[in-house]
């Protein structure tokens, strides 16, 4: 019988091998593929047949996708730390990205010498190091089930550098490098392990496109996910996120899907209560509750476990400026961009930036940040409503006049008694100077 470890016992060239292999890829194929020979593949594809104890292809594809789907946990691994002990900077700067990954909570990460690499691992990153007179680290991920170089970079010291702050910036790119390369992996063979973790990835990456229709799917697959028996808690904040996210764009019943955020958030404070990921959801309920300063009380103890989650900062922005603590949201727009992340300036965070400059009364500013936000995506609500009531106290008629047009064309049924559901939760002196700027504009609906 097939052991339930199987999976483990492969080495890491015959599991390359067996993923060409789902693809449907020929022997010749995969020659070409990993660069080895007719006489090497079919080396590996005898010792794969003898490992699972099938005796054809078929088999083995089938063999695996039945009998590895007990695999729960996402492996990291990070190889080449001795080339690096030399070095003073390099060392710390190595063993502060390693501690800084620890703190996202969700993967297991080991550190090891090259020769002993484990075969089980998902990912790992290939360290080298270059001294002299500019000692410069170099970083590659890669994935089991790819032969490719997923993402690479280098970065040189120098004596003026901050070691902690650019060790906290290829944090956060290279977290965003191991979420976008597990939803491109799980986008061209489904059935990667565990689930939790690559076809969350997969919709997590896919509605920050932010349709109706990314949703939808991501709604109905992960839904499925959660309904698991000890379902990952990365499942239920994924799944609170997007629906959120609908609320906001109005894609859904305000009541159904509150609700259902607060089961969320009842599930989580009852099994992991301590986690980060269950406080993001009890603070998304409160903000739904009307309670914005419980809200913030959660997202700031997230801080404090993981101070590169960039999208708890970012909601903590949105709640300081709704709260009118203009001052304290600044400060969190300022600290990721001091993090110089490039994925910061995508449409769903230029939202924050754009409504946090509304609210501070930089108009102008707004008004380009908006303008960014509604060329791709021209169907968002709130920007389209901050961009007109912005075009209202600058006086430019004719520019909010086209976007009142636009707004009635994405929004045929939408009446101006719904604004109060649309910016829920905004100080009251901060929504005076939405509805004023709207009135400026001629808005009416």
């Amino acid at each position: 019988m097939l052991k339930e470890n199987t999976c483990y016992e492969l080495t890491q060239r015959q599991k390359e091998v067996l993923a060409l292999l789902r693809k449907g890829l020929t022997n010749q194929e995969i020659c070409k593929a990993l660069n080895i020979s007719p006489n090497t593949v079919k080396v590996h594809l005898a010792n794969i047949y003898k490992i699972l104890e099938v005796t054809n292809r078929t088999e083995a594809v089938s063999i695996l996708s039945s009998k590895t789907s007990s695999k729960s946990t996402v492996q990291l691994l990070f190889l080449g730390l001795e080339k690096l002990i030399s070095n003073e900077n390099a060392h710390f700067f190595f063993l502060s990205l390693v501690k800084n990954l620890h703190r996202f909570e969700l993967i297991n990460i080991q550190v090891a010498p090259p020769d002993s690499q484990n075969s089980s691992s998902d990912f790992w990153v290939n360290t080298n190091f270059s001294d002299g007179r500019n000692p410069t680290i170099f970083l590659s991920l890669h994935h089991a089930n790819s032969s490719e170089i997923l993402w690479s970079t280098s970065f040189s010291f120098s004596k003026k550098d901050d070691l902690e702050l650019e060790s906290s910036r290829l944090t956060i790119h290279l977290w965003r490098q191991i979420e976008l390369a597990s939803a491109r992996l799980y986008k061209q063979d489904t059935s990667l392990e565990p689930k939790w973790w690559y076809l969350t990835s997969y919709h997590r990456i896919k509605t920050e496109a932010r349709t109706k229709e990314s949703w939808l799917e991501a709604k109905e697959a992960l839904h499925a996910l959660a309904q698991e028996k000890e379902p990952s808690i990365y499942v239920s904040f994924i799944l609170a996120t997007i629906h959120y996210k609908a609320l906001l764009e109005r894609w859904c019943p305000l009541s159904e899907y509150e609700s259902r955020i607060r089961e969320l958030a009842a599930y989580a404070m009852r099994f992991n209560a301590g986690s980060q990921y269950s406080m993001f959801i009890i603070a998304l309920a409160n903000i739904l509750a009307g309670d914005n300063s419980h809200s913030i009380s959660y997202l700031k103890k997230i801080t404090a476990i993981n101070p590169l989650c960039i999208r708890t900062r970012n909601l903590l922005a949105q709640l300081y400026m709704l709260q009118g603590k203009d001052d304290l949201g600044l400060e969190e727009v300022s600290f990721y961009e001091k993090m110089n992340i490039d994925f910061v300036d995508q449409p769903y965070n230029c939202a924050t930036k754009a409504i946090l400059l509304f609210l501070a009364k930089r108009f102008n500013e707004c008004i380009q940040f908006c303008s960014e936000i509604l060329f791709i995506m021209p169907e968002t609500v709130i920007p389209r409503i901050v961009m007109i009531s912005a075009l209202g106290w600058e006086h430019r008629s004719e520019e909010a006049k086209k976007h009142v047009e636009l707004f009635k064309k994405h929004h045929p049924n939408f009446k101006l008694d719904q604004l109060g559901n649309v910016i829920q939760g905004i100080h009251y002196e901060k929504m005076d100077i939405v509805l004023q700027g709207l009135s400026l504009a001629n808005m009416k609906i």
